[in-house]
């Protein structure tokens, strides 16, 4: 039995890329780090011993900490923070656990260098498409929930990245080869290398993709519908984005349940005949 002040894996899974996600932070040593640079979604880093200087960002959060194994430095932080006031559990396990059982990771993107990904902010074209909105939505649910998206005039993205030290969703291709697949939702969760099936499949709904599971093909046009009445009723960037996460949170939430959604489904079905 997990005591109080611990966190499962099950448990810590079942937020990941929702809202409900607590903020993760790691704290494992540089060489743990460096020898597998990899986080667990939404995950920061953080020095074991600089956690108490979060305390004010923190107030009135859940938190999880996490370090190699789950041991000292992930406990003691933990036990830092709650004698702070901080609701905070460390991860059981820690990182050699979530990997051992092959969770979901993200990895570091080169087009990120060293920056930390707490205070990356974010810049897209203004009147965000479909696919820039789910290039959003992911960013805010895997990479970081409070994440800065500055909305520009689309000739103006790369200039502003390069003043205000962030950057553009852009940068991120599908294909390199092919200048017109830029900032799609596959390109950015390719770069992060992130491999989680729900993720999967959104990627295959936004593209209709021939090679999609058969049951989501006819759900994509529904998507469509839906995020092109989103674009139509809320002209405002930032309103928009509100209501498209939404409907991502929706989509990406059945879609980590549907297999089993589907099986209930059909025996309702076979239960009506």
């Amino acid at each position: 039995m997990a005591s109080v002040i611990e966190i499962t894996l099950p448990e810590l899974l079942s937020s990941i890329g929702t809202s409900q996600c607590p903020i993760i932070i790691d704290v494992r040593i540089d060489a743990d780090f460096d020898e597998d640079p990899t986080l667990i979604p939404q995950a920061f880093r953080c020095k074991h011993g600089n956690v108490l200087d979060m305390v004010s960002y923190l107030q009135n959060k859940k938190v999880v900490v996490y370090c190699q194994k789950g041991l000292k430095l992930s406990q003691g932080a933990t036990a830092k923070l709650r004698h702070a006031g901080i609701d905070a559990k460390f991860l059981t396990g820690g990182h050699l656990a979530w990997q051992a059982k092959q969770l979901p990771l993200i990895a570091i993107p080169e087009t990120l260098g060293g920056m930390n990904l707490k205070s990356t902010s974010w810049v897209a074209p203004e009147q965000p498409d479909i696919d820039t909105l789910a290039c959003c939505w992911f960013i805010r649910r895997f990479v970081n929930p409070e994440a800065e998206i500055l909305f520009v005039e689309s000739s103006q993205v790369f200039n502003v990245a390069d003043k205000f030290d962030a950057v553009a969703i852009e940068s991120f291709e599908t294909n390199k080869s092919k200048k017109n697949e830029k900032h799609s939702l596959a390109g950015l969760t390719g770069s992060f290398e992130i491999t989680m099936d729900a993720v999967s499949d959104l990627c295959a709904l936004l593209a209709i993709d021939k090679n999609a599971k058969p049951e989501l093909k006819s759900v994509a046009p529904g998507l469509a519908a839906a995020m092109t009445g989103i674009m139509t009723m809320f002209p405002d960037d930032i309103k928009r984005l509100d209501a498209a996460m939404l409907l991502f949170d929706a989509y990406f939430f059945w879609l980590k349940n549907h297999d089993q959604d589907l099986v209930e489904l059909d025996s309702l079905n076979q239960d009506l005949k």
